[in-house]
């Protein structure tokens, strides 16, 4: 009866430990929210105001070049900064428009439930409302996979589409190194909870370096510094939650 007993008081003290530590991450992340961002992308700083929150983005290259939609890859701490080094070479030939996705970067992040069928919405919006004109779409992970569908969807609003490792909705290119602690994703706080752990400083390198499929030692401090800004921007989880509460639901069916 004694061990019995013991054993349960210490599974309690374990558990509030565990509570404890969980309450500190999530309270050390609401303090250091947000981070100061800076746009790392060339050209003229620019805000739609789309239906669900002002988008920003960046303007580059002649006024009668062909238009040209840079769109980085919606993943953890993601931003147009990905698209720092294709931007210059292009704008000399091309009119290059480098947006912040919704939920991203310099953009707001609203609480919604960020879909396929957003970012093409918001495709179709930004290509009637700031391009004005059909553009070659040059996107990188689920962005160009958004990119395709919205292509085939409206061909001629798409000349040209270049596809950076593509990925499907709700999946990514590996298994996810966070999936045994993917169910706190059910609950807002747990969400949060895991949000906040993952987006520390280093866990984060080591994130990045597995969205991008690298090791952590070839992510700079410069490289951390702007994911770790941009990862903590306030709303910055919802993007992110919204992805992966869509590739559990698909792994259940």
């Amino acid at each position: 009866m004694r061990s019995i007993v013991h054993i349960m008081r210490a599974s309690a003290r374990f558990v509030i430990v565990v509570v404890c530590a969980a309450l500190l991450i999530v309270l050390r992340y609401i303090l250091k929210t947000p981070q100061p961002l800076t746009s790392k992308i060339a050209g003229e700083p620019r805000f739609y105001t789309w239906p669900l929150g002002k988008v920003f983005y960046q303007v580059h290259g002649p006024l009668d070049a062909p238009a040209l939609v840079l769109l980085h890859a919606p993943e953890i701490g993601g931003s147009s900064y990905e698209m720092r080094h294709l931007a210059p070479g292009l704008a000399r030939h091309y009119r290059v428009y480098v947006p912040d996705l919704p939920g991203f970067g310099l953009s707001d992040r609203p609480a919604l439930a960020y879909s396929a069928t957003t970012y093409q919405n918001f495709l179709e919006d930004f290509l009637a409302n700031c391009v004005l004109q059909p553009a070659i779409l040059v996107a990188s992970g689920l962005s160009a996979t958004y990119s395709l569908a919205f292509a085939n969807t409206y061909p001629d609003n798409v000349p040209r589409l270049v596809l950076l490792t593509p990925l499907q909705d709700g999946t990514t290119s590996k298994k996810s190194i966070f999936e045994p602690l993917a169910p706190l994703l059910h609950t807002s706080i747990g969400a949060l909870g895991l949000y906040a752990f993952i987006t520390r400083k280093p866990i984060l390198q080591r994130v990045i370096a597995w969205q991008h499929g690298e090791v952590p030692s070839a992510v700079s401090a410069e490289e951390l510094e702007h994911f770790y800004a941009s990862a903590h921007q306030r709303g910055a989880e919802h993007a992110v939650v919204a992805r992966r509460r869509r590739g559990r639901q698909r792994v259940r069916e």
